[in-house]
């Protein structure tokens, strides 16, 4: 059964990749990717000193058991520790932030 939840991503700038997983134990290897065809709304409050608070709310579906959630097109300059990610049912297990540097290496790859 899959559910639609609403995803509140909290961050203060300056997520490229966050794993999310559910409450329930069963696995699952398939990586979800919310991208901006996902938002629902976004609000950004900006403060002094090159910072900023953005709310970025998706609707994703997440079956029951343990799944990777990775979110694209966010800020680069994100500070990973401040990411928040909420939803009802939902329990973070685990989170990293994941970068694509630019290297001649990576520009071949693409």
């Amino acid at each position: 059964m899959i559910h639609t939840i609403c995803l509140c991503l909290l961050i203060l700038l300056p997520l490229t990749a966050v794993s999310a997983m559910p409450e329930k134990t069963e696995k699952n290897s398939e990586e979800i990717v919310s991208s901006l065809d996902d938002q629902d709304s976004v609000a950004v409050t900006i403060y002094n000193q090159d910072l900023a608070l953005v709310r970025d709310a998706r609707k994703i579906s997440l079956k029951p058991g343990r799944q990777t959630l990775a979110f694209r097109e966010v800020s680069a300059k994100i500070r990973p520790q401040t990411a928040l990610l909420a939803a009802p049912g939902l329990r973070v297990l685990e989170q990293n932030f994941e970068y694509d540097l630019l290297t001649p290496q990576s520009l071949l790859e693409k």
